[in-house]
């Protein structure tokens, strides 16, 4: 099965104004009393820039016999069935404040190396910083990406999360112990009240 990897308008405004400052730079020490070979020098790192930020980016994704398949022109990226643990949807309070340790904050995507409190050290091939999905893999690292319909695919790969266990994050103790919804031990749930 087949998604896209949609930008959204932060990745359209993100990527046209870097599109402008890597081509306004050269063109602006043409007009100004510099040597014509630095500005050849800076159109030629321009273009690489955009290059390699364009081939690495998430072009799509494929869930094809249990693997996930990150769709790039350059260095396309499978990550095997047997290696992954869960697949979920991801919100923002899910990941928590995430900052970019190495790889493309914008340039046709965010991919590379990511840090945030709740995942630790993971990898992005994200085309959009909305509507993500989270990989968990065997070891515990995390894969994020964008594909187009992120319900769809967490159903096509069929690794949904296990249920938290008593006493991790998210497992609720009050019916064991007890008590209502209202938190309060000495109030007793009882059918039809």
């Amino acid at each position: 099965m087949h998604f896209s990897a949609p930008w959204n308008i932060a990745t359209k405004l993100s990527t046209g104004l870097a599109v402008v400052i890597l081509f306004a730079l050269p063109m602006m020490l043409t007009q100004v009393d510099s040597p014509p070979e630095l500005a050849a020098v800076v159109i030629g790192i321009s273009v690489v820039i955009l290059a390699i930020s364009y081939l690495l980016a998430p072009r799509g994704y494929a869930v094809e016999g249990g693997n996930i398949e990150i769709r790039r022109s350059l260095f396309p990226v499978t990550i095997a069935g047997s290696e992954i643990e869960c697949v979920k949807p991801l919100s923002k309070p899910d990941m928590g404040a995430t900052m970019r340790v190495f790889g493309n904050g914008g340039l046709f995507g965010f991919y590379g190396v990511f840090y945030s409190r709740k995942l630790g050290r993971h990898k992005w091939y994200a085309s959009r910083t909305n509507h993500l999905v989270g990989i968990e893999t065997r070891g515990g690292g995390w894969v994020v990406i964008s594909p187009d319909d992120p319900a769809k695919f967490v159903e096509a790969v069929g690794k949904p999360p296990k249920p938290p266990l008593p006493g991790e994050e998210g497992f609720d103790f009050g019916p064991l112990l007890g008590e209502s919804d209202s938190g309060d031990p000495h109030v007793e749930h009882r059918a039809g009240h």
